[in-house]
């Protein structure tokens, strides 16, 4: 069990959300934290996900993506039990799309 798991920029890159936030929580002691910085790249021009990214994978240069805003992030974290203790946006006058989320399982 740990005190803390880093997310950073890599719930995008699951295949499954919910999966991957669960094997984090099941990591997490009680009252562990999850910190997490993830793009949400359902938040981008809609140009850049649903059709860069798409031609970027076709031609071998892109990783697949998951596309979630923010409030999806949030509501997958609540449904794995965890409590959200903040949630930030740091750089370019707070609209960066990658959100700072902190939180905490209960216990």
């Amino acid at each position: 069990m740990f005190d803390a798991v880093l997310a950073f920029n890599v719930l995008h890159l699951s295949t499954d959300l919910d999966a991957a936030l669960q094997q984090a929580v099941a990591a997490l002691r009680p009252g562990g934290l999850l910190i997490s910085k993830t793009p949400c790249l359902a938040e981008m021009n809609p140009l850049i996900p649903y059709l860069a990214v798409p031609l970027m994978r076709a031609i071998g240069k892109a990783p697949a993506v998951l596309c979630f805003d923010e409030q999806r992030l949030r509501s997958a974290m609540v449904q794995q039990g965890l409590q959200i203790v903040c949630t930030e946006r740091h750089g370019t006058r707070g609209k960066d799309i990658r959100a700072f989320i902190v939180a905490r399982k209960p216990g």
